[in-house]
This record gives C-alpha cells, sequence and structure tokens, in this order.
C-alpha cells in the first residue's frame, strides 16, 4: 500500500447491490433521504468505485436493507481487519480511538504487522475482538489473514 493511501477491504459486491436497488425500486430520491449521494450508488453499482469508503458503508447497507458485511462475497477465512473496520463504520482512527491504541499501533495492527507482546496476550484478543463485536477467534482469524497478505509477495 503507498504511503498515504487508504487500506480498502477487497471482494464488494458491486452486482449484489445494484440487484437490490433494482429489487427494492429505489431511486435517487429514495438515496438522498437515506443520507447518499445517488452518483455514489450508481458509481458503486457500476463497479466505478472498489467500494464504500467505512463512514458510509452502514448507510450503503440499511439503504438496501442488508447487513455490511453481506455486501462483501468473501468467505470468512478472508475477512482481514479493514473488512471488520468497515463493518463498524469506524475511520482508522475512530478505530484506535475505540481500542484505546495510538494511530500508529493501530495501523499496524490492521496491517497484520508483527504485534508487540501488550497487544498480543490473551485479554488484549479478548478486548479487541469486544470492541470490535466479533468473537476472539474471529478477531485472530482476520488479523492473520490481515497479516498473510500483507506478507505475501506483490503479484504481477
Amino acid at each position: 500500500m503507498a504511503r498515504g493511501s487508504r487500506p480498502t477491504p477487497r471482494g464488494f459486491n458491486h452486482g449484489l447491490l445494484d440487484r437490490r436497488v433494482t429489487e427494492l425500486g429505489l431511486r435517487s430520491v429514495d438515496a438522498v433521504a437515506a443520507g447518499l449521494h445517488w452518483g455514489y450508488v450508481t458509481s458503486l453499482r457500476r463497479g466505478d468505485l472498489e467500494c464504500p469508503g467505512a463512514k458510509m458503508l452502514p448507510d450503503l447497507a440499511a439503504f438496501v436493507k442488508v447487513l455490511p458485511r453481506d455486501l462483501y462475497a468473501i468467505t470468512e477465512e478472508e475477512v482481514t481487519v479493514c473488512h471488520l473496520r468497515h463493518f463498524r463504520g469506524w475511520s482508522m482512527n475512530d478505530a484506535a480511538a475505540e481500542r484505546g491504541w495510538t494511530y500508529a499501533a493501530y495501523k499496524g495492527f490492521e496491517a497484520g504487522e508483527p504485534l508487540p507482546k501488550d497487544m498480543s496476550t490473551a485479554g488484549a484478543w479478548s478486548k479487541t475482538a469486544r470492541v470490535f463485536g466479533v468473537s476472539t477467534e474471529e478477531m485472530r482469524r482476520a488479523w492473520e489473514t490481515s497479516h498473510r497478505l500483507s506478507s505475501a509477495p506483490a503479484s504481477l
């Protein structure tokens, strides 16, 4: 990831979003009523945008009457810490504050960097899982996936 770029969770399901908008007969006035810009929704439906921003995902999911997690076509083993943060609608600063970590510590955690001892105790895993609203096992698996993806050689 380039310096200053935003982490982007993989696997957003543009087709599901498009189907839900069509099935529900949603229009631009409905998007505005939900606090969304119709052009933004349309860009996501067409795949012009890779995924919604973290702060927008919960509103978008509510707009099409699904859970934020449902808008991602990924298995549980593919969920990263970045996904979990997006599902909550948090920026990286929000997640760091919720967990009581510095931004830098949280950023490293989300990137799957090796954890310092104080972040890898059983109590720390449990607290982090509670903050994200998942089980300890789901939290560990998300971090392990983040770690695996960040340490994988870049594809050409």
